[in-house]
């Protein structure tokens, strides 16, 4: 009865939830297993082969009392077969003491059955030898039942361990991934605040400087030289203000520190004011999202961000509108517009990589037709920590 080592009821990684479905998987196949073979052997003994009891309490037998009384002792043994191996635990031992709590299961119940045998007549008192025959017969069968009851409760620590171990892949794959995000947000947070800082600050300077170059020229000098620094200066200052801060931004959402939702409204706020716009934010997303990992609140403005720039670049909005709520532990967005709305084949490069991040979140993200038939509702679903 040895096989290849999986984790016994010794183990630390088996709880009492597996040693219970051990139990009833063990005594399950014992019981049944054993009262099919005790029915059949009945049966077949007096109907089939003939052999009928001489006396039943000294009375002739009849084929149905024979039968009858045949079942209810091998019910019987059965029973007490399954009684001895509930209380000396059989599944849950190994080697030595398996075999020698296997073999008193075993020899109880054939002991009970040839005891039952000749107390009802089944057989005389005089047939010793087939009695004994008879018992060594039923051993035979019951150990036969508990081997199969070894084998699937084997199969199912098998099941269970291969499962724990898949779980545990999993995990160190999730912790492993979770790690890399984390890493990266750190990396992109720091290479966000250089360029908002020094290096803007760095621009700043090389167009102050210009700007003293220019007005340091000697008087009679050519002006358009000077008029050519000071443009200088100005291109200089147009992309601190606007390539280096969209740079910034898309490496790391402004105002995401203060929360996700400020994040939100610091993105819709710079929207161009011919845009009207319309931004409902549930009082319970603060708390909501501080419950969310950096790289998911992360996640979020970009669905945002990406939705507001396909709406106005390629659905020629003029009216957006932003729900953020959150309901039974879920974090929901949409994002509506009234622009011409969806192509008959969408190409949603970004959507479509923003959706398989959501996805390996645990969240979702669809775009379909606005439910006025204008415009496109852009939704999307993440589920929050308790």
């Amino acid at each position: 009865m040895t096989a290849e080592h999986l984790p016994s009821p010794a183990d630390p990684d088996v709880d009492a939830a597996g040693i219970a479905a051990d139990r009833r998987a063990m005594l399950t196949t014992v019981g049944v297993t054993s009262g099919l073979f005790a029915v059949t052997v009945s049966i077949q003994s007096v109907l089939v082969l003939g052999a009928f009891s001489s006396t039943l309490r000294a009375q002739d037998a009849s084929p149905l009392a024979d039968v009858t009384v045949r079942v209810l002792i091998n019910l019987l043994s059965v029973g007490v077969v399954v009684l001895l191996t509930s209380v000396l635990r059989v599944e849950q031992h190994h080697g030595a003491s398996l075999v020698l709590r296997g073999l008193t299961a075993v020899v109880g119940g054939a002991s009970v059955r040839g005891a039952l045998q000749l107390a009802t007549g089944v057989y005389p008192l005089d047939r010793l030898t087939a009695v004994l025959t008879d018992a060594l017969i039923a051993s035979v069968l019951f150990a036969v039942t508990l081997a199969a009851g070894l084998v699937i409760v084997r199969l199912l620590r098998r099941l269970r361990h291969e499962e724990r171990q898949r779980f545990a892949q999993e995990l160190t794959a999730r912790g492993a991934l979770e790690s890399l995000q984390r890493e990266e947000l750190r990396v992109r947070r720091e290479v966000a605040e250089n360029i908002h800082g020094s290096v803007q600050n760095r621009f700043v300077l090389l167009s102050a400087e210009l700007a003293d170059v220019a007005d340091g020229l000697p008087r009679g000098a050519d002006d358009a030289s000077g008029a050519r620094i000071r443009v200088v200066a100005d291109e200089l200052d147009r992309l601190r203000e606007s390539e280096l801060r969209a740079l910034s931004e898309m490496l790391y959402p402004i105002d995401l520190d203060r929360g996700l939702p400020t994040a939100v409204r610091s993105l819709f706020a710079r929207i161009p004011p011919s845009i009207r716009t319309e931004l409902v934010i549930d009082e319970r997303a603060d708390a909501a999202a501080a419950r969310l990992p950096e790289s998911a609140a992360v996640l979020v403005v970009r669905v945002v961000e990406d939705g507001v720039s396909n709406a106005l670049r390629h659905g020629k909005a003029s009216a957006l509108a932003l729900d953020l709520t959150v309901a039974h532990g879920t974090l929901r967005l949409a994002l509506r517009d009234d622009g011409v709305g969806l192509p008959p084949d969408p190409h949603l490069s970004g959507l479509a990589r923003l959706r398989r991040q959501l996805e390996s979140a645990g969240g979702t993200l669809t775009l379909r037709p606005a439910p006025d038939a204008r415009g496109t509702l852009l939704e999307a679903e993440l589920p929050v920590a308790g």
